[in-house]
């Protein structure tokens, strides 16, 4: 099995992962109410908790510099930016109308390969990305209307989501070392800093938040976690713009989730199963990309 191809499994397994972190995340929210910046609050805690030992005890520390704080920033600022524009969309739109509008990061991140690597794409590979967001696009109105302002909103959230992936492969591109070296670096600079930010949130009187938090949203931070580990994996043995197209099936795995966990509380059988249908043509828009 080429790098390529190892790199294109960890992306389906990536894309596994963020389907069962949003039934999680949505666990959290019900039995905790643990909603949008709280939840935000509690994940990169942990991130930090879990992040700080290997960064310290393998000596990564030592390799800390102007340019590697620089390298991070370029990765968590438009990271952060776009999580909170999304948690602010989410509070004013539907869940299920806003997450498959997601796709519109595939277009804008091929357009920044273009641009900047020179990436050239097939005639095959082109009709499949307009497929993928023609059927994001279709995804989403089965569950309601989208207005202009919130449509925007998710192109500024994709540019964001998309920046951010490409200074993850900038960032491992120039950090010495073995794929998994660069891979739990990327990720440890990345958490431990995001982690200053959310640790001091994490004590705020005005947050009502505690250790116990932590606990319970451990299935939503570890799946988010192991599955960042997959995708920055993902895009540096396979591409950026690749890593993406497996990643517009996280949405279709959560409505496969949905069919097989929660079958007996579907409200409308006709639009779950134009969903099903939707999930299925996305799958095999996927494949004629990889033809």
């Amino acid at each position: 099995m080429s790098l390529e191809h190892f790199g294109i499994l960890l992306g389906f397994a990536g894309a596994l992962l963020n389907a069962l972190n949003y039934a999680f995340a949505k666990d959290c929210v019900e039995k905790y109410q643990l909603k949008g910046i709280r939840q935000l609050i509690v994940v990169h805690s942990t991130f930090f908790i879990l992040m700080l030992p290997p960064l310290l005890l393998s000596g990564m520390y030592k390799m800390f510099s102007f340019e590697i704080l620089l390298a991070t920033l370029y990765i968590i600022v438009p990271y952060l930016i776009a999580q909170y524009l999304i948690i602010r969309l989410l509070t004013a739109t539907d869940s299920s109308v806003v997450s498959p509008l997601l796709t519109i990061k595939i277009p804008v991140i091929a357009a920044i390969s273009f641009v900047i690597s020179g990436q050239v794409f097939s005639s095959q590979q082109l009709f499949a990305i307009a497929l993928i967001l023609l059927l994001g696009f279709y995804f989403s109105s089965l569950s309601g209307k989208i207005k202009l302002m919130p449509l925007c909103m998710m192109i500024c959230i994709c540019t964001g989501y998309a920046a951010a992936d490409y200074a993850t492969v900038r960032f491992m591109i120039n950090y010495p070392g073995t794929s998994i070296e660069k891979a739990l670096a990327c990720l440890c600079w990345q958490y431990v800093i995001c982690g200053f930010i959310a640790i001091p949130l994490l004590f705020l009187k005005k947050s009502n938040l505690s250790i116990t938090h932590l606990w319970h949203g451990k299935y939503t931070s570890l799946t988010w976690l192991i599955g960042s580990f997959c995708w920055v994996g993902c895009f540096y043995l396979a591409g950026v713009v690749e890593g993406n197209i497996i990643q517009s099936l996280r949405c279709v795995i959560g409505v496969l989730i949905a069919y097989i966990f929660y079958r007996k509380y579907i409200k409308d059988p006709n639009t779950f199963k134009k969903k099903l249908l939707v999930a299925f043509m996305m799958f095999f828009a996927v494949f004629i990309y990889y033809m």
